[in-house]
């Protein structure tokens, strides 16, 4: 075992145990007891009986004082104070004792304190420091005292200390004691050692003549009570000798390997290069069973410049280690003499942990095992960080496991603040949370194909075994993840709080409540997470986004969905409040049988962009799809969710299941949807049931797979087209037009960042799109009402506002992807190019996330009037208003932070809005609770019952509705150019009624009166100033509604 370090200590007082006093038998009649250790082939260290501490690991406080006089001369060289250390450092490692430096410092001292004249006048300096928690260590200046004293073994004081001079020792050829081995040897002597071939100095042996030892061998004052020393008896004492100009022996018989051992007063300073295993052992049998010693007994700090290796597996539970800025250790396997690998297993007792600093390096490798004492849990480890985001890897604690390492039973691994860890071939078994905290630049962390396995040894309570808080770039591929067999069906696989990371090739994921979960907790706005080519196994949930924007869910196998039912619903994939989010590409969604409550993607409210689900396939599930509250835009909802290239293969109860606010109205836009029904449950609407509040188009081909069979639809109407979507791109982002129709050749498919080239051509194609977008937009408002020309016109619109939305998706995903750092005026630029009121909710985010709090709340507020709002919209709108201004004054006083510590009155008002709104507002507020609270909010899914089918929901107009439930008036298009059409709907004693039109200073420039219960109007406004308007409907009987009109120019 390579131990280089100095380190924190555990504690003792400064007494310490006396010295044997028993004489010693001769060797003919001696009986070696099993507690003393002899390297001779013949001895009970070759026979093992030493093994039970020969690999301990002991830790020492020392504390460090060159002296000064009070004029600060005087003071030994720092550097040979600080070679004499590491001199004495290596010695103690290569046996297992470590020291913890707790204090290094100048001590300046009256003169009288520094002319010392030897062991009498110690107190002179203990009065200045003492400790009884630690061994002090005195460097005299040079010329002032000539040796180095100790006071231990043998010699009961209140007080331990070593005192290190300059000048020339009388007892060595060196010029000077510092730097050299002396500090080694005294510190043997704090410990518990004497002098193996002199115990009295030169001229005092107790019977006054220099015989005595000669004379008495075995007498117990003339002996180290260590039988691998060359002072075992008077001859090899004799023969063993060193020329004082030469480190090799004259002649030593068997000791010949042994003698340069550092309590030797016969050799050269310079000779003493190691101490021997019986010493080693005396020294740990003192550190372990004298109570007096157990004071200085610490914990293990490697300092700054030292790089230790520790590759053989100590016996004792280890304390708790701290790497500091610039030490680094080494774990590994060892090597015997043979050249056989031996395992290296480190064991930390109950409590104990490893802590990096910034600047620190950690290396745990070659099969290397780190775990808790008897199979017990241990705390685990910190990595520490730099906050400063332009720091290198260098500046940041840094920790790499590789080589098929292991962690087990760690509670928590804790990286903070820039630290790193990176693990490639490790496992972690049985372990709590590994965290990844808080940090403005990019993560330099990632794990590779490790195993991330919980048994039935896992002890502790449900958590999360991977944790992203506030952090990005980090990546976990061709990992296993299994907690199958560990009894916590509760825990999480993988969670993000307002995180950027990516989880893809391979990596495995089974027996979870949620296998990868992300949140967006309303503090960092550019969060989102990708995962591609990974398998799901009976997970309760298998991917969730809580309001992450611009997700990628891609190639992944999702395999029985509701084995782990947690109730009340299995899902594969969850979209809750999310938009720009691209799934597709071979995604397949297995569920454990149609009878359990299994849904394989769930899309809960995503709003009104054109987003499309596509290239996935399905069985074995109750419901294959389903869309739940709005999920398009429910004024206009030729805009919304589409589905295309969707295999439906057998054993599935319903493959289409909508509710509430329903989906994009015309699913495929005039295209086949090139979808596949199972047409398996013959008694209900088994391929598509539909019961939201609008009707469905649905463009289909005819095939026999692709047509909804007669009494297995609801309210939908199926149209055959003569052209279908093309799915042979794989459902690439941007092989499958958003809403059906043909492919694009895009570039880039996913998460990752656009070449130069790339990204002009998706510029180009936007710039593009939108002028065909607006030129479309012009020729509608001149198309007589309800005209096949005005209905084929509709049709092409969504197309290119869904081309739109796309294309610029795919470009915010790429500057997300920018590790260069984040350029947020483009980012700003492409969201608003999406003309959607969830792009400019996420500018608003990213206002809020500068402490720009006056544009935010000028774009929040302008959001009623550029985008038409139904009535629960606006509602909702209502809630993000509140929950933004209650952020703002967070923000405003206490930072992100404040967010993290509210006091019971904003705790109440997040939970407040968490209960009340089911949009953005709700669901951020809800996972901030989450994160950070302890609420465990989740979603509760709806599940379609044989009465829904039975029960129709409010009949409307199909193309241009009448605002969904609570709006009775609707403009569109909104803006408009040329022409606008007015939808409304009366009740039936509404009375006289009218819609009346002014501009922004209430002056009114269009009366239109109503004639009929519902019906449109259409409005010619070429001859009006682009501007913002104001439209009511008012009726004699009923309340008034008032939304805004934008009239544009171009």
């Amino acid at each position: 075992m390579l131990l280089n370090f100095a380190m924190p200590s555990i504690g003792i007082s400064q007494t310490f145990c006396a010295t044997e006093v028993a004489p010693v038998p001769p060797p003919e009649s001696l009986t070696i007891p099993g507690d003393v250790c002899d390297r001779r082939t013949s001895g009970p260290f070759m026979n093992g009986l030493c093994d039970d501490i020969k690999n301990e690991v002991y830790f020492v406080r020392i504390y460090v004082y060159r002296l000064t006089r009070l004029d600060g001369t005087g003071v030994q060289a720092l550097s040979a104070v600080n070679e004499t250390l590491n001199i004495m450092t290596q010695a103690f490692a290569d046996i297992g004792i470590l020291f913890s430096v707790q204090e290094f410092e100048e001590l300046k001292v009256d003169d009288d304190a520094y002319e010392f004249t030897g062991a009498s006048e110690i107190n002179k300096l203990l009065a200045y420091k003492s400790h009884g928690d630690g061994i002090d260590i005195f460097f005299c200046g040079p010329g002032i005292y000539d040796q180095a004293i100790s006071f231990v073994g043998g010699v009961e004081i209140s007080e331990t200390a070593n005192v290190i001079g300059g000048g020339t020792a009388p007892f060595c050829d060196e010029p000077d004691v510092v730097p050299s081995a002396v500090l080694a040897h005294e510190m043997g002597h704090s410990l518990g050692l004497i002098h193996p071939d002199n115990q009295f100095g030169f001229n005092d042996p107790p019977s006054g003549t220099s015989n005595f030892c000669a004379e008495n061998p075995y007498d117990c004052r003339c002996h180290d009570h260590v039988f691998d020393t060359e002072g075992f008896d008077s001859i090899s004492q004799e023969d063993c000798m060193y020329d004082n100009c030469d480190c090799n022996p004259t002649s030593c018989g068997p000791f010949q390997n042994v003698v340069k051992n550092i309590m030797t007063t016969s050799t050269p300073l310079h000779c003493k290069t190691e101490f021997t295993q019986g010493q080693a052992y005396r020294m740990k049998r003192y550190l372990s069973e004298c109570e007096t010693l157990q004071n200085i007994v610490s914990n293990i700090t490697i300092p700054t410049g030292l790089n230790i290796i520790w590759d053989t597996s100590p016996n004792n539970c280890l304390p708790s280690v701290e790497i500091a800025d610039g030490a680094s250790l080494t774990i590994k396997n060892g090597v015997d003499n043979m050249g056989n690998t031996t395992q290296t297993t480190i064991e930390f007792a109950p409590g104990s942990s490893i802590t990096v600093m910034d600047g620190g390096r950690l290396k745990i490798q070659d099969g290397a095992i780190l775990k808790g004492c008897g199979n017990s849990d241990w705390k685990g480890m910190v990595v520490n960080g730099n906050p400063g985001p332009a720091l290198p890897a260098t500046n940041q604690g840094y920790v790499t496991i590789t080589g098929g390492a292991s962690i087990e039973k760690a509670g928590r691994i804790d990286v903070f603040s820039g630290g790193s860890l990176r693990a490639s071939d490790a496992d972690f078994i049985n372990c709590g949370i590994i965290s990844f905290n808080d940090y403005a630049g990019n993560s330099f962390s990632n794990l590779n194909k490790c195993d991330l396995i919980r048994d039935a040894n896992f002890t502790q309570s449900p958590s999360p075994q991977v944790l992203f808080i506030n952090i990005k770039n980090i990546t976990l591929s061709g990992c296993t993840f299994d907690n199958s067999g560990s009894g916590s069906s509760a825990s999480d696989a993988v969670v993000g709080f307002d995180a950027k990371f990516s989880i893809r090739k391979n990596c495995t994921f089974n027996g979870y409540a949620t296998a990868v979960a992300g949140y967006d907790c309303g503090i960092n706005p550019f969060a989102t997470f990708s995962v591609t080519d990974n398998t799901f196994t009976d997970n309760h949930i298998g991917v969730s986004s809580f309001a992450v924007d611009n997700i990628v869910v891609k190639g992944n196998d999702f395999n029985g969905i509701g084995n782990n039912n947690m109730g009340p619903v299995s899902r594969g994939l969850e979209l809750n409040n999310c938009s720009g989010f691209v799934v597709e590409g071979s995604n397949t969604f297995t569920g454990a049988g149609p009878g359990i409550p299994s849904i394989g993607i769930n899309a809960h409210n995503t709003g009104s962009e054109n987003h499309t689900i596509s290239n996935n396939s399905f069985q074995d599930l109750n419901v294959a799809n389903q869309a739940e509250l709005s999920n398009n835009n429910s004024v206009i909802p030729l805009n919304g969710l589409q589905y295309s290239c969707i295999s439906n293969l057998s054993a599935i109860n319903f493959d289409f299941f909508v509710t509430d606010g329903g989906i994009a109205q015309n699913q495929g836009n005039g295209i086949a949807t090139s979808n596949t029904f199972s047409h398996f449950n013959t008694g209900q609407p088994g391929d598509f049931n539909n019961i939201s509040a609008i009707e469905i188009k649905y463009y289909h081909d005819n095939s026999s797979a692709g047509t909804p069979q007669p009494n297995m639809f609801f309210r939908i109407e199926p149209i055959p087209a003569d052209a279908s979507t093309d799915c042979s791109s794989g459902g690439n982002d941007g092989g499958v037009n958003t809403n059906g129709g043909g492919t694009t050749g895009e570039p880039g498919n996913d998460d990752t960042e656009l070449t130069p080239a790339e990204e002009q051509v998706l510029v180009t194609e936007y710039n593009t799109v939108k002028s065909e977008y607006n030129g479309q937009v012009a020729a509608y408002g001149s198309l007589p009402e309800g005209s096949a020309a005005a209905e084929a016109m509709e049709l092409d619109m969504a197309k290119s506002k869904g081309r739109m939305q796309q294309v610029a998706g795919r470009i915010i995903r790429s500057i997300l992807a920018d590790t260069t750092g984040l350029d947020l005026p483009k980012l700003r630029t492409w969201l608003a190019n999406k003309e959607s009121r969830e792009a400019d909710y996420k500018i608003v985010e990213s206002y809020l996330y500068e402490a720009d709090f006056a544009n935010a709340v000028l774009l929040r507020d302008s959001v009623p009037i550029k985008y038409p709002l139904s009535g629960k919209e606006a509602t909702e709108h209502g809630y993000y208003a509140e929950w933004t201004d209650f952020k703002i004054g967070i923000l405003g006083t206490a930072g992100q932070a404040g967010l993290l510590a509210l006091d019971s009155a904003g705790l109440s008002q997040v939970i407040n809005i968490a209960d009340k709104s089911e949009g953005i507002a709700g669901t951020q507020a809800q996972s901030l609770l989450n994160a950070v609270y302890g609420y465990n909010f989740a979603l509760d899914p709806k599940m379609p019952t044989a009465s829904q089918a039975l029960v129709a929901p409010p009949s409307g107009n199909l193309l241009v509705p009448q605002a969904s439930q609570n709006h009775r008036v609707a403009a569109f298009p909104n803006p408009a150019k040329e022409r606008v059409n007015f939808s409304y709907q009366l009740e039936e004693d509404a009375g006289y009624s009218y819609i009346s039109l002014t501009d922004i200073n209430g002056k009114e420039v269009a009366h239109l009166v109503l004639d009929s219960q519902q019906g449109q109007v259409k409005w010619d406004t070429a001859h009006l100033p682009g501007g913002v308007y104001l439209y009511r409907l008012v009726s004699e009987n009923e309340k008034s509604e008032t939304h805004k009109l934008v009239l544009t120019n171009w």
